[in-house]
């Protein structure tokens, strides 16, 4: 069974990932420089994207786990 914990986890993530780039993409409209904005989506959705992966990594755990007895 898949626990709720990493769902949310991951979901959390992808949120955060979404709204990253919608962000960024703006900045990238408005300022002159485009490195910044690149960097920033790249650490942001970095950081995001490591979230997804724990939840994933989480949700791994939990199905190779024995239940007690």
């Amino acid at each position: 069974m898949i626990s709720r914990g990493s769902i949310v986890v991951m979901a959390i993530g992808g949120a955060l990932l979404i709204i990253s780039i919608a962000h960024h993409s703006q900045e990238w409209m408005r300022v002159a420089s485009r490195l910044g904005p690149i960097i920033s989506v790249i650490l942001d959705g970095g950081l995001a994207i490591s979230l997804i992966s724990a939840g994933w990594w989480l949700r791994k755990q939990q199905t190779t786990l024995t239940p007690d007895e």
